[in-house]
């Protein structure tokens, strides 16, 4: 079983918990994993905090859409760091809503902490599979996180 927390690090994000809970315990049912188990936490990022992680993490200061980090210990099954900024940019030029496009970046995290790479040209093409498999899964199950942008003024 996989306990999720959540922390939210942009003012103008926000998502309902309790969906978030629900999205990773249907990824978590799906065939194509095993019934992973521990803490999975999820952080939705401010851009200067994206910055500051993708730095220090992958010696990479530009804003990225999603960062993960597997958990070192039994109880952490890792993290998913993911930056709402990026999705509000991205989600017309993929044509996708604000939280559609949010729920692959989770997606993709999921994914990558499942063991899924995305670097040589099979593994990218491994990963767009494994996203489209889910999205559709997601979608059949009306299981879309509500999630919105309200920019501050």
């Amino acid at each position: 079983m996989i306990e999720v927390e959540c922390v939210n690090y942009e003012p103008a994000f926000s998502f309902d918990e309790r969906e978030i809970k629900t999205l990773f315990s249907l990824l978590n049912e799906h065939p194509m994993f095993p019934n992973n188990q521990g803490n999975l936490d999820i952080a939705f990022l401010d851009a200067e905090r994206c910055n500051d992680l993708h730095k220090r993490f992958f010696n990479d200061p530009s804003t990225t859409d999603v960062m993960t980090f597997p958990g070192e210990e039994d109880d952490h099954f890792g993290d998913i760091a993911v930056c709402p900024l990026i999705a509000k940019q991205n989600a017309l030029d993929n044509q996708m809503s604000f939280a559609e496009e949010c729920l692959l970046y989770l997606i993709h995290g999921w994914l990558h902490l499942n063991g899924l790479n995305d670097h040589a040209p099979d593994e990218i093409r491994a990963m767009r599979k494994g996203e489209s498999i889910l999205m559709n899964y997601i979608r059949e199950h009306s299981a879309i996180p509500t999630m919105d942008w309200n920019p501050i003024h």
